[in-house]
């Protein structure tokens, strides 16, 4: 297959040259209202749910995450399992075979209602794309995420701005299942020294822009699309390296 490198390479390129458990309380859910055209809403582990369907896709947003899954005031993990909504999703979209399940940001963001929260880790099997502004604007809180083993795909904005993010361990960010990395997705995320990309198909605009941490990059042969600017701003990126 044919590559597609887009101009954002060209911008990557020059840039280089020139610079150095949680408990569950969990029960079947109650069906609030239902339609055809609009989300599904259910009551579960006190909050409301939207699952909404589009296509292969299957989007959930949860009222209040941390309430969703039992997390304390000031916590300061958020370990995410969304495993008791799958009984749920099947119910409004049938089978999940092949399907895309969104976990979009919640009502109530993370930045309001919890600023406290430094580290995300992904662990069940039922999520495979971090939805846009998933988790935006903690930029004084967030250092670290784990994407476990089903993620595939990061949504638009979804850690943009989350100034002292440094990576999953220590200051690498493991990506090694993603396969999409949307718009500005990790914009602005200054502490990030290294990325591992094993699968990645496609990097969007911005995605790394202004991550001036970011000393190494190494894209695997998956590699398509890099779109315009994704690593704009990236003063100290001296190592690219195509597989």
């Amino acid at each position: 297959m044919k590559k597609r490198i887009i101009a954002g390479v060209a911008a990557l390129l020059m840039v280089a040259s020139i610079a150095p458990a949680n408990s569950y309380n969990v029960f079947t859910p109650a069906l609030i209202s239902a339609s055809a055209a609009k989300p599904t809403e259910i009551e579960m582990n006190d909050t409301k749910v939207s699952i909404a369907v589009d296509g292969n896709n299957v989007k959930i947003t949860v009222d209040n995450l941390q309430t969703f899954l039992g997390a304390t005031a000031g916590a300061t993990t958020l370990n995410i399992n969304m495993e008791p909504l799958r009984n749920a999703c099947e119910e409004v979209a049938g089978s999940l075979d092949g399907k895309n399940i969104i976990l979009a940001a919640p009502t109530k963001t993370f930045s309001g209602y919890s600023p406290t929260i430094a580290h995300i880790n992904f662990e069940d099997e039922l999520i495979t794309e971090v939805g846009d502004n998933f988790a935006s604007g903690l930029k004084n809180a967030l250092q670290g995420v784990n994407f476990g083993s089903h993620i595939t795909r990061i949504g638009k904005g979804a850690f943009k701005g989350d100034t002292i993010l440094q990576g999953t361990g220590s200051t690498t960010l493991d990506l090694s299942n993603i396969t999409y990395i949307g718009e500005g997705a990790f914009q602005g995320c200054e502490r990030i020294q290294h990325i591992i990309m094993d699968s990645v198909d496609t990097i969007d605009k911005n995605a790394f822009s202004g991550a001036v941490g970011l000393l190494d990059v190494y894209f695997p042969t998956t590699l398509t699309t890099i779109e315009a600017s994704a690593f704009a701003k990236c003063e100290n990126l001296s190592d690219v390296d195509f597989g």
